[in-house]
């Protein structure tokens, strides 16, 4: 912040100070948005396309997480599934 007025011949001068220190922000927001995008988004799926991809009934889902093989969470009224938890959920039998 400035503590004396600015002369007419002073203007051109501060208002180029002002738009570098605008230049610099942006670019820290600009650092800072990246920072957030690079977290990667999770794939969620529905109850309907978990069962779909398990090829089991939604009974037989709920079952498989009061059993704790999958993991069911929730968003308002919305029941949404990891789509890497569900893939890791199965196991190989021999």
């Amino acid at each position: 912040m400035l503590k004396e007025k600015l002369t007419f011949e002073q203007v051109p001068k501060a208002v180029t100070m002002l738009l570098n220190e605008v230049s610099e922000l942006k670019l820290m927001v600009g650092k800072l948005s990246n920072k957030s995008k690079s977290v990667p988004d999770e794939d969620l799926v529905t109850i309907i396309e978990a069962c779909k991809i398990l090829n089991v009934t939604r009974s037989t889902l709920y079952r498989y997480e009061k059993e704790g093989k999958i993991k069911i969470y929730g968003i308002g009224s919305r029941r949404l599934l990891k789509r890497s938890e569900l893939i890791n959920s199965l196991i190989l039998k021999k």
